[in-house]
């Protein structure tokens, strides 16, 4: 049976660094993490991350699901 909740799924690194206390997302396959993204995107003062975040979720969305 495999874990749920929030858990140690991934190994992050930074510059071959590992990083702690991150959350990875997985858009492509999860609604919600789109749904986040968006957000996150709406609350952030990084402009340029903002509209790249935009960007990818809306190309994710309107991407042909045959692919």
């Amino acid at each position: 049976m495999s874990e749920k909740g929030l858990y140690r799924k991934y190994r992050v690194e930074k510059d071959g660094e590992p990083v702690e206390n991150c959350f990875v997302l997985e858009p492509e396959s999860d609604s919600a993490a789109r749904e986040a993204l968006i957000e996150y995107a709406e609350h952030t003062d990084d402009e340029d991350l903002a509209e790249d975040l935009r960007e990818w979720v809306t190309d994710i969305c309107t991407r042909d699901k045959d692919e």
